[in-house]
């Protein structure tokens, strides 16, 4: 009884058309587009149907996916074009694009960076570098469709991650030092990787919004077999620092405190990125915290004691700028250690044992130095008096204490040293004569015998 009628409308682009940026991809279909307008007597209802991919993207994904299981190899230029079409459909609801990614990109992605770039072409090199550009954001983009379904929730390629993120891969792998003589620098040496290109894609992953997706996807399948991954968990963990920017020592306060007048220009961008490491690393403690004995007892000490390390890491170098997070974390490892030695398992009370060990040490490099000193009996009256504490400290006015990249303590080297000094002004009540407002420096230096002595100049 109703008249139906139904007007389709497409537009097809060129299947050799030019391809975007694959670091400015944006997940758009290149084919074609329908649209299907359904009248149903005087009322029209539009229906926007998934684009339909062309006969030639998928060919593609089939020799591609046929050259992975008969022969585990890639031609270049098909990994970045089916990665690419990948990218662009999987947004679509495309069950063809979804069954390639969730297939083949783990295994495209392992060949890639299995690579030494010195041994390849600037044509292979640009090939790997956008395939990885568009492997990083398809993780992405999944982690995305994932957290909109709770219930099913399940990113299989999460694991293309351990890839992605790995120091150890041949195309990542950076100088380690040795034969670092002039012909080897030079020359980039043998198996010289490129470790500036893992740096570029996790910063990608952060911009797509991957790391704040992520930490919804694991608040939301944790307990489940749909959990990621514990070695993908560590991959993560271990990826997370390098986005932490290296804070310069002097003005730490006035450059990177919430001080607009003497804010860094980056100053927007570096809270950005603090936002999504601690986020992740919440999630992480929120997983362990929440985890019951017996589950606990599954994580291999080794494992538990690795996840708490790179924790450490990433939350004593974020001291400088977000102290309370660290404050936090510390918290979590305190009661981790009550856990640890109230758990039934004697390898677990064990490991917790050690750890309150290594929780003393850890706080006892968080001590500030003193405040003040006081100088008395000195030779000339006028150095007698209070001195106060004017080295670096946080935005928050805390002594800054110093960490390396990877999280080690620098407290105790030659140039954190030079940074701990006192002054003291000298008071008009005091001296009135030609000494009074001359600012007095107490300071230690490490001498050639590795002993510190304190100095007043």
């Amino acid at each position: 009884h109703f008249a139906h009628h139904c007007s389709i409308t497409s537009s097809t682009m060129d299947e050799e058309q030019k391809q975007s940026d694959p670091e400015e991809a944006e997940a758009t279909p290149s084919t074609t587009t329908t649209t299907t307008t359904v009248v149903e007597g005087s009322q029209g209802v539009e229906v926007q149907v998934a684009p339909v991919v062309s006969a030639a993207v998928l060919n593609l994904w089939n020799e591609v996916g046929n050259g992975l299981e008969k022969n585990q190899t890639v031609v270049w230029k098909a990994s970045v074009e089916s990665l690419d079409h990948a990218n662009r459909f999987l947004g679509t609801g495309s069950p063809e694009a979804r069954s390639f990614m969730e297939k083949y990109m783990t295994q495209i992605v392992g060949i890639l960076v299995d690579q030494v770039p010195s041994k390849i072409g600037t044509h292979e090199k640009e090939c790997v570098q956008e395939s990885l550009m568009y492997a990083v954001q398809l993780v992405a983009q999944d982690l995305e469709i994932q957290i909109q379904k709770p219930e099913t929730a399940h990113c299989v390629v999460l694991r293309t991650l351990e890839h992605l993120f790995s120091k150890r891969k041949n195309y990542f792998k950076g100088n380690s030092g040795k034969n670092n003589n002039w012909h080897h620098h030079h020359h980039g040496g043998m198996n010289q990787g490129l470790p500036e290109l893992r740096t570029r894609l996790i910063e990608k992953f952060h911009q797509r919004g991957g790391f704040k997706s992520l930490c919804q996807y694991m608040k939301i399948t944790v307990g489940s077999p749909r959990f990621l991954e514990l070695e993908t968990l560590r991959h993560i963990l271990l990826a997370v620092p390098d986005m932490i920017p290296n804070y310069p020592i002097v003005n730490a306060q006035a450059t990177f405190g919430p001080n607009k007048k003497n804010q860094h220009p980056n100053y927007a961008t570096y809270v950005a990125r603090e936002d999504d490491i601690i986020a992740v690393g919440r999630a992480v403690m929120g997983y362990i915290t929440h985890m019951a004995d017996d589950d606990l007892k599954k994580i291999p000490v080794e494992q538990l004691s690795t996840m708490q390390q790179d924790l450490q890491t990433i939350f004593d170098r974020l001291v400088v700028t977000r102290r309370e997070a660290t404050l936090e974390f510390y918290a979590f490892w305190r009661n981790l250690v009550y856990k640890l030695l109230t758990n039934p398992s004697l390898p677990l009370k064990l490991f917790g044992w050690e750890s309150v060990t290594d929780l003393i040490d850890a706080c006892e490099k968080h001590r500030p130095p003193p405040r003040t000193f006081w100088v008395q009996n000195a030779g000339n009256t006028f150095c007698n008096g209070l001195y106060q504490y004017a080295g670096p400290v946080t935005p928050s006015g805390y002594y800054r204490p110093l960490f390396d990249r990877e999280g080690r303590s620098n407290n105790n080297n030659s140039a954190a040293s030079e940074q701990i000094m006192y002054v003291r002004t000298i008071p008009q009540s005091e001296h009135p004569n030609h000494q009074a407002g001359h600012k007095l420096t107490l300071f230690r230096c490490t001498m050639r015998s590795q002993q510190k002595w304190w100095f007043l100049s």
